[in-house]
């Protein structure tokens, strides 16, 4: 199975390439970034780049998650990853995932790929509700959840921590009935 190439105004889903290494590389370098998303290596070398790759190819296969890398639609560059996990066929949801690098943060890319994904997880996947998990530092995230239409739904106190010191994490979903469509120019 490979993954359908999507598109935005800005931006493009498309599914990751062996040629993607050095830039996933470059892009997901990031300490700040490695503090919220969990198993996340820091430093991010190319040895990880190419396992990421190798991985999410086979994920695919099995059918059972869905990465796509966000890429700059003037430039082709890959700028950030989006994925789909916890794909439940069954209760037709599914978990979203994403991480933007540093120099393309709080320019709406991030917002544009999540809701270019929502609009296939809705149509395309036939799914009804889609969420996403993260700790309560992670401001950013928040923000752009709650700017693309997301709820928040829960909130676990104390379930994680980094270092010493627990933090509480947030639960948002969106509804494919609350959802609002990226507007496609062409």
């Amino acid at each position: 199975m490979a993954l359908p190439v999507l598109s935005g105004s800005r931006i493009t889903l498309r599914q990751l390439r062996q040629s993607d290494a050095e830039a996933l590389a470059i892009q997901a370098n990031d300490k700040e970034m490695a503090r919220f998303i969990p198993d996340f290596p820091s430093p991010y070398t190319l040895i990880n780049a190419r396992s990421w790759i190798n991985k999410t190819l086979r994920l695919i296969r099995k059918d059972s998650e869905y990465h796509f890398c966000i890429c700059d639609i003037q430039t082709n560059n890959l700028i950030g990853m989006i994925g789909l996990r916890n794909i439940n066929r069954q209760d037709l949801n599914v978990e979203i995932g994403y991480w933007i690098g540093r120099r393309y943060r709080k320019r709406g890319y991030c917002a544009e790929a999540i809701k270019t994904i929502l609009s296939y997880v809705f149509s395309d996947m036939g799914l009804i509700r889609a969420y996403a998990i993260l700790s309560e530092q992670n401001k950013a995230s928040v923000r752009v959840l709650e700017n693309t239409g997301f709820v928040r739904e829960a909130t676990w106190r104390k379930a994680t921590r980094v270092g010493r010191k627990w933090f509480n994490v947030y639960s948002y979903g969106i509804l494919k009935e609350e959802f609002k469509p990226v507007s496609r120019l062409e």
